[in-house]
């Protein structure tokens, strides 16, 4: 929730200074059965691994992929500075990773179809004032 605050706060401030908007975060809920639903093609990420770490650079190259649904950790500024430095040799594939699972990571489902988008359930929108 803290990302999103400050996401919808940035906006705000990026925005038309004469046409202020309140920031709003919208607060989804993604229905479990999504999980056992053999029509997705859904990849999931418990911790950040090779696996986990090639799919992020990839994605950074602008590489698609099949899935529709992705769990797993999000690449936020501290995990990409971890990644610059093994994108620029400093560190080894195992001196990366090991240093991702020491850091407080937090999860995120991405959505990348339609479909699986369908399954939302919308909760709430709450306006966000300050942090």
């Amino acid at each position: 929730m803290d990302q999103a605050k400050k996401w919808a706060l940035l906006k705000q401030n990026s925005a038309d200074p004469y046409d202020k908007q309140d920031a709003i975060v919208s607060v989804y809920e993604l229905h479990p059965a999504i999980w056992d639903d053999s029509a997705f093609e859904i990849k999931r990420f418990e911790s950040p691994s090779k696996d986990w770490l090639n799919f992020i650079l990839d994605c950074r190259k602008g590489v698609a992929h099949p899935y529709e649904v992705v769990f797993g950790a999000v690449a936020n500024d501290k995990v990409y500075a971890t990644i610059s430095l093994f994108e620029s040799d400093v560190l080894t594939v195992e001196e990366t990773i090991a240093r991702l699972k020491v850091d407080d990571y937090f999860n995120q489902i991405s959505l990348h179809s339609k479909a699986a988008i369908a399954n939302l359930i919308f909760k709430q929108q709450i306006i966000i004032k300050d942090l």
